[in-house]
């Protein structure tokens, strides 16, 4: 199904001590796989990576993953309470970093939904960033 997909990322620990926050909104595609419901779109240029093509798997047992492919290659997963380790490349040179998600809340249906996850990274061991993610999606067609 053909879906708009807003999302809006948090950053918190910024050098000004404020949050910073991108939201943008693209289209996309929702369906139901047996992994669970996977979300498809292309990041548009203001998030740096433009012409990837982000894939996000919110599956059964709870666990998300996010995997781009272009300008940015990862393969990310988010889970509840537990830490992650992959490599992000940019290109230039892959970083190994870890993800620790002490909060995922996951509404997500074949129909559309929310996803909320707060996340830190560390690069190298070394605390990196704390951020939010949120999706909202809405079958095209809909307003919210």
């Amino acid at each position: 199904m053909n879906v708009s997909v807003e999302i809006t990322n948090y950053r918190y620990d910024t050098a000004e001590g404020e949050p910073e926050t991108i939201r943008y909104k693209v289209n996309g595609t929702c369906r139901n796989s047996r992994d669970g419901i996977k979300i498809e779109y292309t990041e548009p240029e203001l998030t740096g990576m433009d012409e990837t093509v982000t894939t996000l798997t919110a599956m059964k047992d709870g666990v998300v993953s996010v995997n781009r492919v272009g300008q940015i290659n990862t393969h990310m997963i988010f889970e509840e309470g537990k830490m992650h380790a992959c490599i992000y490349n940019t290109g230039y040179f892959p970083m190994q970093i870890t993800i620790l998600a002490p909060r995922l809340e996951n509404g997500l249906t074949p129909k559309g939904g929310c996803l909320d996850v707060e996340y830190s990274m560390e690069i190298g061991g070394q605390h990196s960033a704390k951020n939010r993610m949120k999706l909202t999606v809405t079958p095209l067609g809909i307003t919210s």
